[in-house]
């Protein structure tokens, strides 16, 4: 079974209509781009916040009164929103909030990073 048509199979989709098996392969490849293009555009914001930690607080305090101080308090703010939107998906209302959905997962990811490897970059980067 080609990776098309396991794609379809996971999708709901049980025949093997070549033009259906056509779409569902252009899907999966426009996923395959969106992903690459999203994982280089991660990359770039993390060489550039590496070159200034300003920039990372900045970032991850983007829309807050009070400031984040640590990268822990970060991720735990980002993931209770990245839940909220999660659960308001859950009932329905998916479509009104999908650029903050995605703000706040790529703000978790960007934070665990720094909290695990920020120091040393940082450290690094002064030295």
């Amino acid at each position: 079974m080609s990776a098309t048509e396991q794609f379809a199979r996971s999708c709901g989709y049980p025949g093997n209509e070549p033009s259906m098996l056509a779409m569902f392969e252009a899907i999966r490849q426009s996923g395959i781009r969106r992903g690459r293009e999203m994982h280089d555009e991660r990359v770039k914001l993390i060489e550039r916040m590496t070159r200034d930690p300003q920039m990372f607080w900045g970032y991850v305090n983007l829309f807050r009164a009070v400031p984040l101080l640590s990268t822990d308090e970060a991720i735990r703010f980002w993931t209770e929103r990245r839940d909220a939107q999660i659960a308001l998906r859950k009932r329905g209302d998916w479509k009104a909030d999908a650029g903050e959905f995605r703000m706040a997962a790529e703000r978790v990811v960007v934070s665990r990073y720094f909290r695990r490897f920020g120091a040393r970059l940082w450290q690094r980067r002064a030295a």
